[in-house]
């Protein structure tokens, strides 16, 4: 049988990545953005909406970032009769407040980052590769895409800010990972050392903390249990203007809220304290992200028992 991967983006590809390679394995032929299949697989609704007057559907969100207002796409997927893989209770209940009746989905946990533990750099890989000092602390910077949109105040990046991240990081060994839709932007000139080809998901282990903001890498790092620190410059800006307040939880905090211009006061303290909100990462990663090992296992059976139902 064959299936159609839509994606307009590479992005959109890493979070199915580890589902295709298994749905290989079980002798599926994988298409891309291709007709002929039985089938359609996207990380992205505007990919899905192009295939499901064509064929079935089958959605697995590419970020998993809490506050990020998923309903909207939610709406869009109940209505188009999508089959949904969701990653933890977190998105169940917000499918449910869309609509408590619909059945067409299943919690299979999150295949990208089973994929990437397997995958990690050894802190000294990473000292060898940029030349790091190995007595200082390592450091990600990695935000969210900075777009503007008037629907949630959760979707704005703050990589505008790097030179000021960058200044408060100057004693520390900082690698910045823009994400790849702000590849062109200027401020990247700031960045002391940047990765633009190997995913950020690769260097948790050989780091000490994670700057970000509301990137669904927040959720990610918390399987690690290192500090992380939250700019929060937009997100309150945002917060006083955004038309649409219909998302779960205003509050996700799994590190330190932190405006830019005070993280150089900030680090060192966050940095010597790594237990602090230790149990806020434990209980978000746990409702956000149910399953890890064995989550790319869960996602092709899932898939294989919702082809039985269409093929008969």
């Amino acid at each position: 049988m064959r299936i159609n991967i839509a994606y307009h983006r590479k992005l959109y590809l890493t979070t199915i990545t580890p589902i295709i390679k298994e749905l290989k394995n079980r002798g599926y032929e994988i298409i891309y953005n291709s007709s002929g299949a039985s089938i359609t697989i996207g990380s992205h609704l505007t990919d899905l909406m192009e295939w499901y007057k064509r064929t079935p559907t089958i959605f697995i969100d590419h970020g998993i970032c809490p506050g990020k207002n998923i309903i909207l796409d939610f709406q869009n997927l109940v209505k188009i009769g999508s089959f949904i893989l969701l990653s933890g209770k977190y998105f169940e209940r917000i499918l449910k407040k869309v609509d408590t009746t619909y059945r067409k989905y299943r919690i299979i946990g999150y295949p990208k980052l089973e994929e990437s533990l397997h995958l990690q750099f050894s802190r000294e890989y990473v000292i060898r590769k940029y030349r790091l000092d190995p007595k200082k602390p390592i450091i990600l910077y990695a935000p969210t895409w900075y777009h503007k949109t008037k629907h949630n105040p959760y979707s704005h990046g703050t990589i505008k800010y790097l030179k000021k991240i960058a200044r408060a990081c100057k004693d520390y060994n900082l690698i910045v990972f823009p994400h790849s839709r702000d590849f062109h932007r200027k401020e990247l000139k700031y960045a002391p050392l940047l990765e633009t080809e190997a995913r950020v998901q690769y260097y948790f282990s050989a780091s000490d903390l994670l700057i970000t903001d509301f990137s669904s890498v927040t959720i990610e790092y918390c399987y690690f249990d290192k500090p992380i620190i939250q700019i929060t410059d937009i997100i309150d800006k945002n917060r006083k203007r955004v038309t649409n307040r219909d998302w779960e939880d205003d509050k996700f905090q799994v590190g330190e809220f932190v405006k830019a211009r005070r993280l150089k006061k900030v680090l060192p303290y966050i940095l010597s304290h790594p237990k602090l909100y230790k149990k806020q990462r434990e209980e978000w990663f746990k409702d956000v992200i149910e399953i890890v090992e064995g989550s790319t296992k869960l996602a092709a059976d899932a898939i294989d028992e919702y082809i039985k139902t269409i093929v008969g």
